[in-house]
């Protein structure tokens, strides 16, 4: 059964993006195929649960069980750019990631850019309507081999440390970890931290071994990473 390759981006309703992606899936056999999906995210993360309870059940029970859906969680398919560069090759069919193609693909920067909204449903109607339309087909065109399914939010960002972070003042001498993203890297060298590009899965390593004092992540904090909430940190 060949199938196009699929790709979705979720969208932070105040600071970031996530994407999710998807490519073609090969011969599955005369009765049946079968899909990978993966993400960074822990089981317990909003979009983990979505593919867990919503995307995997709707597909394999309005398919009649022909479609079967594979979710791996915690990266185990790769980081993000792994992912990313799966869901174009073939060997992932589709994904949840960020805005790794930022740098082949300067427009998708657009979802990442901080205090656009007045509240979440301005931020939804942004992402359901023209803007999300404008953005979408430019990444279909940059990109043919995969195709944007739709958009959804990622949470607005906080910041916490295992150092004390109660103003501003207090991001000064920081490291943060971050994603390979100029708007992200941009946002925490304003407030006077420096930002040290490290994919998700080392995260928690990173923070037990000082190489980061701290991280910027969705409002549901870090229980829902890779590795769980090993690491004491402080909003």
């Amino acid at each position: 059964m060949n199938m196009k390759k699929v790709a979705s981006v979720a969208l932070a309703a105040a600071l970031s993006a996530s994407l999710l992606a998807g490519c073609g899936g090969g011969e599955g056999g005369s009765d049946s195929v079968t899909l990978k999906i993966g993400d960074n995210w822990g089981a317990t993360h909003p979009m983990a649960a979505a593919l867990d309870t919503v995307f995997k059940p709707q597909i394999e029970e309005q398919t009649g069980g022909a479609v079967k859906v594979e979710v791996y969680h915690d990266g185990l398919l790769g980081d993000e750019a792994a992912l990313w560069q799966g869901v174009r090759d073939g060997s992932v069919d589709f994904t949840v990631v960020g805005t790794p193609m930022n740098q082949e693909f300067p427009m998708m920067l657009i979802s990442d850019w901080p205090f656009l909204y007045r509240d979440l449903d301005h931020a939804k109607n942004v992402w359901t309507g023209e803007v999300a339309d404008e953005v979408s087909a430019a990444f279909n065109e940059k990109f043919p081999e995969v195709e944007m399914l739709s958009w959804g939010p990622n949470s607005a960002r906080t910041f916490t440390s295992n150092k004390p972070l109660t103003c501003v003042d207090d991001f000064a001498g920081q490291k943060f970890r971050m994603p390979n993203n100029p708007i992200h890297i941009g946002i925490v060298e304003d407030l006077g931290a420096s930002a040290q590009v490290i994919s998700l899965g080392e995260l928690f390593t990173a923070l037990e071994t000082g190489t980061v004092d701290g991280q910027r992540h969705g409002d549901r904090g870090g229980s829902e990473l890779p590795g769980g909430p090993e690491v004491p940190v402080r909003d």
